[in-house]
């Protein structure tokens, strides 16, 4: 991962560049032993980003959500005029004709269907 290094020089250039100083051997030696303490922190840097732009994009999709219009609730069928029927059909699961045993659970149920 470069981005101790990156940040090594990126402060050396803003010191001797961009502030005009004079880099010393004794302030580079020194910088560079405080860079490397920071190793961990600058190393956990671009994860840190990644994380916080993630979390950025998911408070935007909660806010749009909670921000969205409201949907009216669906009475229960019992209270709707309409009711769902069928009429003359029959109503069955697949079944895998490949399998040569049968088990249990491909075996049909002999359990009735409620009817109301």
């Amino acid at each position: 991962n470069g981005s101790p290094i990156l940040v090594t020089l990126v402060a050396f250039w803003h010191f001797a560049v961009y502030r005009g100083e004079r880099l010393t051997p004794s302030i580079a030696f020194t910088s560079i032993i405080v860079f490397n303490e920071m190793k961990f922190a600058l190393n956990a840097l671009p994860e840190t980003f990644i994380n916080m732009l993630q979390s950025l994009v998911s408070l935007r999709r909660i806010e749009k959500y909670m921000n969205g219009a409201e949907v009216t609730p669906v009475p229960p069928l019992s209270q709707q005029s309409q009711k769902i029927a069928f009429q003359s059909a029959t109503v069955t699961w697949p079944q895998d004709r490949l399998q040569k045993t049968a088990t249990a659970s491909a075996l049909p149920s002999a359990a009735a269907t409620p009817k109301h």
